[in-house]
């Protein structure tokens, strides 16, 4: 699981080495989780979302080491959800706020997730994108290349 921490929070689920798409194309958007249902409002018209908590926007405008905690404790909680829910090898986090926080954001958050997480699951299952802030761009093109491959490798056999 890719979770993208930019202007909103968003996320890719690669399942056999392909995206997943989800039914209605949604699958990956965890920027929607309510994390607090009394918390402030959300773009999207419901109260306490991830993206309300973990914006690069929000970090810019106040960062300080107790924001810092607080977004490592939301992204635990997020993290704890996705962990349980999909039960992935990895959450590779990435993104212009991990950009920004790197290490210590990572730091704070495997603190903190054995408070929400399953004990199966392990903190060192986050990890930090290798690829920094283009990893989002890097992936669509890989995606796009493997797609341009596979219709190549099929027009050759029709």
């Amino acid at each position: 699981m890719y979770l993208n921490l930019g202007v909103g929070v968003g996320g890719g689920v690669v399942v056999d080495r392909k995206v997943y798409h989800g039914a209605r194309f949604h699958a990956g958007e965890v920027g929607h989780i309510p994390l607090n249902p009394d918390g402030p409002s959300c773009g999207c018209g419901k109260q306490g979302c991830a993206e309300v908590y973990l914006s690069f926007r929000r970090w810019n405008a106040n960062a300080s080491k107790e924001l810092l905690s607080e977004m490592g404790d939301k992204l635990a909680h997020l993290c704890a959800i996705v962990l349980s829910t999909l039960d992935p090898n990895l959450i590779v986090l990435g993104g212009p706020l991990v950009g920004a926080t790197g290490e210590e954001l990572l730091r704070e958050v495997r603190r903190r997730l054995p408070k929400y997480a399953l004990r199966v699951h392990s903190p060192e299952q986050v990890v930090l994108s290798p690829f920094g802030r283009e990893a989002a761009l890097l992936g669509a093109g890989a995606l796009a290349a493997a797609q341009f491959i596979d219709q190549m490798a099929f027009a050759e056999v029709v």
